[in-house]
């Protein structure tokens, strides 16, 4: 799963692969549900295998806060997210493009 921060506690998720992926957005109030019913597709699509398990790539573009960098970060805590990474240098340009077009 990769979640895009944008501004106004706005996020944009995907999962799997950008060029074959529909982004999604929801307010962070919401991402918890989002996450969470992700967690559970990865783990049914596995037969939950315990070495199986959703990675989040989490990416705050400019426009994000450093308080809703947090809550997501408390999120990945909260829904027990085994593996997640930080990577804010390498939106791509569809990425780019979707957030700028979403207003985020």
């Amino acid at each position: 799963m990769t979640i895009l921060l944008g501004k106004n506690e706005q996020a944009a998720y995907y999962m799997g692969e950008m060029e074959k992926a529909m982004l999604q957005v929801c307010n962070l109030s919401e991402l918890e549900k989002r996450v969470a019913e992700s967690k559970l597709a990865v783990a049914r699509a596995h037969a939950n295998r315990p070495e199986k398990f959703m990675i989040v790539i989490i990416k705050p573009t400019k426009a994000a806060t450093y308080k809703d960098f947090i809550d997501v970060i408390d999120e990945m805590k909260i829904a027990d997210v085994k593996s997640y990474a930080i990577d804010d240098e390498n939106i791509s340009a569809k990425e780019s493009a979707f957030m700028s077009a979403k207003g985020l």
